[in-house]
């Protein structure tokens, strides 16, 4: 499964991106970022404070 997102960072700049679902895998790409996980909670935990890191703290 793919499509696209849009994020908003912490100045609400709007930032699209594209995910990809793929077996138990999660893939998100955004402003130059890549992110991949397996789909398991601590994975996904590590995947949202990643997005925080980059869109929010960046």
């Amino acid at each position: 499964m793919k499509g696209t997102v849009i994020l908003t960072g912490r100045n609400g700049a709007l930032v699209s991106g594209e995910y990809e679902v793929s077996g138990d895998t999660l893939r998100v790409s955004y402003g130059g970022n890549e992110r991949e996980v397996r789909i398991d909670g601590g994975s996904v935990d590590h995947l949202a404070q990643a997005l925080l890191r980059d869109l929010w703290l960046g």
